[in-house]
Protein backbone atom coordinates (compact mmCIF):
# COMPACT_ATOMS: atom_id res chain seq x y z
CA UNK A 1 0.00 0.00 0.00
CA UNK A 2 1.68 3.40 -1.24
CA UNK A 3 1.95 5.78 1.59
CA UNK A 4 -0.08 8.99 1.93
CA UNK A 5 2.22 11.32 2.64
CA UNK A 6 5.61 12.09 0.50
CA UNK A 7 7.73 10.51 3.25
CA UNK A 8 6.47 7.66 5.36
CA UNK A 9 7.58 8.20 9.12
CA UNK A 10 9.77 4.45 9.26
CA UNK A 11 11.58 5.91 5.88
CA UNK A 12 12.37 9.14 7.71
CA UNK A 13 13.78 6.90 10.82
CA UNK A 14 15.77 4.99 8.25
CA UNK A 15 17.40 7.93 7.11
CA UNK A 16 18.35 9.91 9.56
CA UNK A 17 22.28 9.71 11.37
CA UNK A 18 23.27 7.39 13.77
CA UNK A 19 25.50 8.13 16.75
CA UNK A 20 28.88 7.28 16.01
CA UNK A 21 32.39 6.70 17.77
CA UNK A 22 33.85 10.54 17.47
CA UNK A 23 37.59 9.02 17.21
CA UNK A 24 36.22 6.84 14.08
CA UNK A 25 35.41 10.17 12.21
CA UNK A 26 37.07 11.78 10.17
CA UNK A 27 38.64 15.00 11.28
CA UNK A 28 37.15 18.38 10.00
CA UNK A 29 39.65 21.11 8.74
CA UNK A 30 36.96 23.44 8.28
CA UNK A 31 33.88 23.73 11.72
CA UNK A 32 32.58 27.53 11.56
CA UNK A 33 32.30 27.14 15.54
CA UNK A 34 32.78 24.63 18.06
CA UNK A 35 30.00 24.84 21.25
CA UNK A 36 30.96 23.24 24.75
CA UNK A 37 29.78 23.82 28.05
CA UNK A 38 31.79 23.74 31.34
CA UNK A 39 30.04 21.66 33.98
CA UNK A 40 31.16 19.87 37.11
CA UNK A 41 31.32 16.45 35.52
CA UNK A 42 34.94 15.87 34.39
CA UNK A 43 32.91 14.65 31.00
CA UNK A 44 32.60 18.59 29.89
CA UNK A 45 35.68 18.56 28.30
CA UNK A 46 36.05 14.75 27.63
CA UNK A 47 34.71 15.27 23.55
CA UNK A 48 36.82 18.78 23.44
CA UNK A 49 39.85 16.40 24.34
CA UNK A 50 38.86 13.60 21.35
CA UNK A 51 38.67 16.64 18.51
CA UNK A 52 41.58 18.19 19.87
CA UNK A 53 43.87 15.20 19.65
CA UNK A 54 42.48 14.43 16.49
CA UNK A 55 43.19 17.35 14.63
CA UNK A 56 39.49 19.08 14.04
CA UNK A 57 40.06 22.52 13.68
CA UNK A 58 37.75 25.22 13.86
CA UNK A 59 37.49 28.82 13.17
CA UNK A 60 35.46 30.34 16.16
CA UNK A 61 34.49 28.53 19.74
CA UNK A 62 31.70 29.56 22.62
CA UNK A 63 32.49 27.87 26.03
CA UNK A 64 29.12 28.08 27.59
CA UNK A 65 29.08 29.10 31.34
CA UNK A 66 26.68 28.42 33.64
CA UNK A 67 26.37 31.75 35.99
CA UNK A 68 23.95 31.11 38.69
CA UNK A 69 25.45 32.19 41.93
CA UNK A 70 24.93 28.92 43.34
CA UNK A 71 26.73 26.70 40.91
CA UNK A 72 29.05 29.32 39.23
CA UNK A 73 31.98 27.71 41.30
CA UNK A 74 31.80 24.20 41.01
CA UNK A 75 30.65 24.46 37.06
CA UNK A 76 33.79 26.36 36.61
CA UNK A 77 35.81 23.19 38.29
CA UNK A 78 37.28 22.03 34.69
CA UNK A 79 36.24 25.43 32.64
CA UNK A 80 40.35 25.63 32.31
CA UNK A 81 40.68 22.54 31.06
CA UNK A 82 38.26 22.63 28.72
CA UNK A 83 38.96 26.12 27.49
CA UNK A 84 42.70 24.21 27.02
CA UNK A 85 41.31 21.59 24.41
CA UNK A 86 39.26 24.40 22.67
CA UNK A 87 42.08 26.51 22.30
CA UNK A 88 44.07 23.98 20.11
CA UNK A 89 40.56 23.04 18.28
CA UNK A 90 40.79 26.92 17.47
CA UNK A 91 44.26 26.95 16.29
CA UNK A 92 46.03 29.03 19.63
CA UNK A 93 42.73 31.63 19.17
CA UNK A 94 40.41 31.98 22.49
CA UNK A 95 36.90 31.15 22.87
CA UNK A 96 34.29 33.85 23.67
CA UNK A 97 32.15 33.40 26.63
CA UNK A 98 28.65 33.02 26.84
CA UNK A 99 26.85 32.86 30.32
CA UNK A 100 24.03 31.32 31.14
CA UNK A 101 21.30 30.96 34.21
CA UNK A 102 18.37 28.44 33.91
CA UNK A 103 16.45 30.40 36.46
CA UNK A 104 16.13 33.47 34.00
CA UNK A 105 13.36 32.61 32.14
CA UNK A 106 13.15 35.43 30.30
CA UNK A 107 16.25 34.87 28.40
CA UNK A 108 15.97 32.46 25.87
CA UNK A 109 19.34 30.32 25.32
CA UNK A 110 18.72 30.17 21.77
CA UNK A 111 18.26 33.17 20.67
CA UNK A 112 21.61 33.94 23.09
CA UNK A 113 23.25 31.59 21.12
CA UNK A 114 22.31 32.68 17.23
CA UNK A 115 22.94 36.07 18.77
CA UNK A 116 26.70 34.86 20.18
CA UNK A 117 27.33 33.26 16.51
CA UNK A 118 25.97 36.35 15.11
CA UNK A 119 28.41 38.82 16.87
CA UNK A 120 31.17 36.58 15.72
CA UNK A 121 30.23 37.41 12.01
CA UNK A 122 29.15 33.64 11.82
CA UNK A 123 26.31 33.59 9.28
CA UNK A 124 23.38 30.53 10.21
CA UNK A 125 21.45 31.35 6.94
CA UNK A 126 24.37 29.87 5.28
CA UNK A 127 24.11 26.01 4.82
CA UNK A 128 28.01 25.80 4.47
CA UNK A 129 28.60 26.94 8.03
CA UNK A 130 29.03 23.75 10.15
CA UNK A 131 28.53 24.36 13.81
CA UNK A 132 29.79 21.51 16.37
CA UNK A 133 27.76 21.58 19.57
CA UNK A 134 29.07 19.00 22.50
CA UNK A 135 25.28 18.56 24.55
CA UNK A 136 27.48 16.34 27.64
CA UNK A 137 26.78 18.48 30.18
CA UNK A 138 23.50 20.86 29.03
CA UNK A 139 20.89 21.05 31.30
CA UNK A 140 17.10 20.22 29.63
CA UNK A 141 16.57 23.77 29.27
CA UNK A 142 19.76 24.80 27.76
CA UNK A 143 19.62 22.00 25.10
CA UNK A 144 15.59 22.26 24.13
CA UNK A 145 16.40 25.83 23.58
CA UNK A 146 19.92 25.78 22.20
CA UNK A 147 19.25 22.56 19.50
CA UNK A 148 15.90 24.08 18.65
CA UNK A 149 17.21 27.40 17.79
CA UNK A 150 20.52 25.91 15.95
CA UNK A 151 17.82 23.25 13.91
CA UNK A 152 15.84 25.87 13.10
CA UNK A 153 18.79 27.69 11.20
CA UNK A 154 20.02 26.60 7.66
CA UNK A 155 23.55 25.74 9.21
CA UNK A 156 24.95 22.47 9.18
CA UNK A 157 25.01 20.94 12.61
CA UNK A 158 26.94 18.18 14.72
CA UNK A 159 25.88 17.04 17.79
CA UNK A 160 28.61 15.10 20.16
CA UNK A 161 28.21 13.21 23.61
CA UNK A 162 30.17 12.17 26.11
CA UNK A 163 29.14 8.90 27.97
CA UNK A 164 30.21 8.17 30.85
CA UNK A 165 30.66 4.41 32.35
CA UNK A 166 28.16 4.70 35.21
CA UNK A 167 25.28 7.44 36.32
CA UNK A 168 23.91 8.00 39.70
CA UNK A 169 22.91 6.67 41.01
CA UNK A 170 24.87 3.78 41.51
CA UNK A 171 23.80 0.56 41.98
CA UNK A 172 24.71 0.28 45.83
CA UNK A 173 23.14 3.61 46.21
CA UNK A 174 19.99 2.55 44.90
CA UNK A 175 19.99 -0.52 46.71
CA UNK A 176 20.25 1.61 50.15
CA UNK A 177 16.61 2.00 51.41
CA UNK A 178 15.34 0.08 48.95
CA UNK A 179 13.02 -1.61 50.98
CA UNK A 180 10.98 1.11 53.06
CA UNK A 181 10.83 2.80 49.39
CA UNK A 182 9.00 -0.34 48.17
CA UNK A 183 6.86 -0.18 51.35
CA UNK A 184 6.06 3.54 50.17
CA UNK A 185 7.75 4.52 53.93
CA UNK A 186 10.44 6.59 52.35
CA UNK A 187 10.20 8.72 49.60
CA UNK A 188 13.08 8.58 46.84
CA UNK A 189 16.56 10.39 47.30
CA UNK A 190 17.58 13.17 45.19
CA UNK A 191 21.12 12.62 43.53
CA UNK A 192 22.20 15.33 41.18
CA UNK A 193 19.54 17.61 41.79
CA UNK A 194 18.04 19.48 44.84
CA UNK A 195 14.35 20.17 45.15
CA UNK A 196 12.20 22.30 42.17
CA UNK A 197 12.30 25.94 41.58
CA UNK A 198 9.61 25.91 38.90
CA UNK A 199 7.61 23.93 36.33
CA UNK A 200 7.42 26.14 33.00
CA UNK A 201 6.39 25.63 29.74
CA UNK A 202 9.25 26.80 27.78
CA UNK A 203 8.52 30.02 25.43
CA UNK A 204 10.36 29.06 22.77
CA UNK A 205 7.92 25.61 22.58
CA UNK A 206 4.91 26.70 23.68
CA UNK A 207 2.50 24.16 21.73
CA UNK A 208 0.84 25.81 19.34
CA UNK A 209 -2.53 24.37 20.76
CA UNK A 210 -1.36 22.58 23.72
CA UNK A 211 -4.27 24.96 26.41
CA UNK A 212 -7.25 24.32 24.02
CA UNK A 213 -7.46 20.72 25.18
CA UNK A 214 -7.23 18.40 28.49
CA UNK A 215 -3.59 17.67 28.95
CA UNK A 216 -1.91 14.82 27.77
CA UNK A 217 1.28 14.60 29.59
CA UNK A 218 4.61 12.24 28.10
CA UNK A 219 7.22 11.93 30.86
CA UNK A 220 10.68 11.09 30.28
CA UNK A 221 11.41 10.57 33.85
CA UNK A 222 15.10 10.53 35.43
CA UNK A 223 16.31 9.90 39.00
CA UNK A 224 14.81 12.68 40.19
CA UNK A 225 11.58 11.74 41.95
CA UNK A 226 10.29 15.31 43.25
CA UNK A 227 11.29 16.75 39.60
CA UNK A 228 8.15 14.34 37.86
CA UNK A 229 6.03 15.01 40.68
CA UNK A 230 6.21 18.84 40.44
CA UNK A 231 5.39 18.17 36.47
CA UNK A 232 2.21 15.84 37.22
CA UNK A 233 1.13 18.59 40.30
CA UNK A 234 1.73 21.92 37.66
CA UNK A 235 -0.39 20.18 35.09
CA UNK A 236 -2.62 17.83 36.06
CA UNK A 237 -2.50 16.32 33.28
CA UNK A 238 -5.64 13.95 32.29
CA UNK A 239 -3.76 11.21 30.97
CA UNK A 240 0.15 10.20 31.47
CA UNK A 241 2.49 8.33 29.13
CA UNK A 242 5.53 7.20 31.03
CA UNK A 243 8.83 6.65 29.04
CA UNK A 244 11.07 4.84 30.73
CA UNK A 245 14.53 4.98 29.43
CA UNK A 246 16.74 1.36 28.56
CA UNK A 247 20.21 2.10 29.18
CA UNK A 248 22.61 1.95 26.26
CA UNK A 249 25.13 -0.23 28.57
CA UNK A 250 24.31 -3.27 29.27
CA UNK A 251 25.45 -3.03 32.76
CA UNK A 252 23.21 -0.45 33.49
CA UNK A 253 20.08 -2.43 32.56
CA UNK A 254 19.40 -2.46 36.09
CA UNK A 255 18.34 1.11 36.20
CA UNK A 256 15.24 0.37 33.90
CA UNK A 257 13.38 -1.71 36.70
CA UNK A 258 15.15 0.95 39.28
CA UNK A 259 13.20 3.92 37.67
CA UNK A 260 9.66 2.56 37.80
CA UNK A 261 10.76 1.52 41.32
CA UNK A 262 11.31 5.22 41.66
CA UNK A 263 8.23 6.78 40.29
CA UNK A 264 5.75 3.94 41.28
CA UNK A 265 4.17 6.19 43.73
CA UNK A 266 3.77 8.84 40.88
CA UNK A 267 1.82 6.37 38.55
CA UNK A 268 -1.69 5.67 38.56
CA UNK A 269 -3.42 2.48 36.79
CA UNK A 270 -4.90 4.64 33.75
CA UNK A 271 -1.48 6.02 33.25
CA UNK A 272 0.90 3.88 30.25
CA UNK A 273 4.57 2.56 30.14
CA UNK A 274 6.62 2.06 27.48
CA UNK A 275 10.55 1.78 26.52
CA UNK A 276 12.61 3.93 24.66
CA UNK A 277 16.24 4.48 23.96
CA UNK A 278 18.19 6.56 26.21
CA UNK A 279 20.81 6.48 23.28
CA UNK A 280 19.28 6.49 19.72
CA UNK A 281 17.37 9.59 19.49
CA UNK A 282 15.52 8.24 16.72
CA UNK A 283 13.22 6.14 18.90
CA UNK A 284 12.28 9.04 21.28
CA UNK A 285 11.38 10.69 17.58
CA UNK A 286 8.92 7.59 16.78
CA UNK A 287 7.64 6.96 19.57
CA UNK A 288 6.67 10.97 20.81
CA UNK A 289 5.04 11.07 16.74
CA UNK A 290 3.15 7.78 17.48
CA UNK A 291 1.66 9.33 20.34
CA UNK A 292 0.83 12.63 19.13
CA UNK A 293 -0.85 11.22 16.21
CA UNK A 294 -3.03 8.71 18.42
CA UNK A 295 -3.94 11.38 20.85
CA UNK A 296 -3.68 14.80 19.00
CA UNK A 297 -7.52 15.27 17.98
CA UNK A 298 -8.39 15.04 22.15
CA UNK A 299 -5.77 16.43 23.96
CA UNK A 300 -2.87 18.91 23.94
CA UNK A 301 0.39 17.35 24.39
CA UNK A 302 3.06 18.14 26.67
CA UNK A 303 6.36 16.99 26.94
CA UNK A 304 8.60 16.97 29.98
CA UNK A 305 11.98 14.97 29.63
CA UNK A 306 14.33 14.92 32.36
CA UNK A 307 15.97 11.83 30.75
CA UNK A 308 19.24 11.89 28.95
CA UNK A 309 20.60 14.10 27.14
CA UNK A 310 20.12 12.15 23.52
CA UNK A 311 16.43 11.58 23.97
CA UNK A 312 16.47 15.54 24.01
CA UNK A 313 17.78 15.34 20.36
CA UNK A 314 14.96 13.56 19.59
CA UNK A 315 12.48 15.67 21.19
CA UNK A 316 14.08 18.96 19.31
CA UNK A 317 13.29 16.93 16.45
CA UNK A 318 9.84 16.03 17.01
CA UNK A 319 8.76 19.60 18.35
CA UNK A 320 10.33 20.87 14.68
CA UNK A 321 7.79 18.38 13.21
CA UNK A 322 4.94 19.29 15.40
CA UNK A 323 5.20 22.46 16.74
CA UNK A 324 1.35 22.09 18.36
CA UNK A 325 3.18 20.04 20.86
CA UNK A 326 4.72 22.07 24.40
CA UNK A 327 7.92 21.45 26.01
CA UNK A 328 8.19 21.39 29.72
CA UNK A 329 10.87 21.97 31.78
CA UNK A 330 11.11 21.00 35.48
CA UNK A 331 13.95 23.33 36.79
CA UNK A 332 15.39 22.46 39.84
CA UNK A 333 16.11 24.97 43.17
CA UNK A 334 20.44 23.46 42.55
CA UNK A 335 22.78 20.78 41.43
CA UNK A 336 24.48 18.68 43.88
CA UNK A 337 27.95 19.23 42.30
CA UNK A 338 29.62 15.98 44.51
CA UNK A 339 26.97 13.77 42.88
CA UNK A 340 28.17 13.29 39.39
CA UNK A 341 28.53 10.75 37.41
CA UNK A 342 32.07 8.01 36.77
CA UNK A 343 34.92 10.55 36.40
CA UNK A 344 36.02 8.75 33.14
CA UNK A 345 34.17 8.81 29.51
CA UNK A 346 33.00 5.43 28.50
CA UNK A 347 33.02 6.95 25.01
CA UNK A 348 32.46 9.87 22.87
CA UNK A 349 30.05 10.03 19.92
CA UNK A 350 29.06 11.95 17.10
CA UNK A 351 26.02 12.92 15.13
CA UNK A 352 26.06 14.13 11.70
CA UNK A 353 22.94 16.24 10.74
CA UNK A 354 23.90 17.92 8.02
CA UNK A 355 22.05 20.89 6.54
CA UNK A 356 19.48 21.70 9.79
CA UNK A 357 17.04 23.10 6.53
CA UNK A 358 16.88 19.47 4.98
CA UNK A 359 16.55 17.46 8.37
CA UNK A 360 13.32 19.96 8.48
CA UNK A 361 12.13 19.46 4.68
CA UNK A 362 12.56 15.38 5.43
CA UNK A 363 10.62 15.92 8.51
CA UNK A 364 7.76 18.09 6.89
CA UNK A 365 7.93 15.75 3.81
CA UNK A 366 6.07 13.04 6.39
CA UNK A 367 3.04 15.40 7.24
CA UNK A 368 2.77 16.29 3.51
CA UNK A 369 0.09 14.67 1.18
CA UNK A 370 1.20 13.01 -1.91
CA UNK A 371 -0.47 14.96 -5.22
Amino acid sequence: MTDQFEKSFPQLIRTLPQPQRLNECPPSKAISCLVAIAGFEPRCYAATEVLANGNWRASKGVCVCYCNSKTRLPNGKYKDRLLGHMRTVLGGNEPSILEHDDHLLERDFGTAILNELLSQGIDVRDPATHIVVDITVGSSRLLLEGLHALFSSSASVTVVYSEASQYRPYFNEYLENAEERRLHTLEPPEFLTLGVESVEVLRRIPGQNADARPAYLIMFPSFAYTRSSAVLQELAPSRVQWIFGIPHLVENRWRLDAQREYHHGLMERAHRQCLVSTFDYRETLEVLENIFRKRRLDYGVFVASLGSKMQKVGQVLFHLLRPEAAAVVSIPRTWDPERFSSDESKEVYSVSFGQCSAIRESLWKTRQLRL
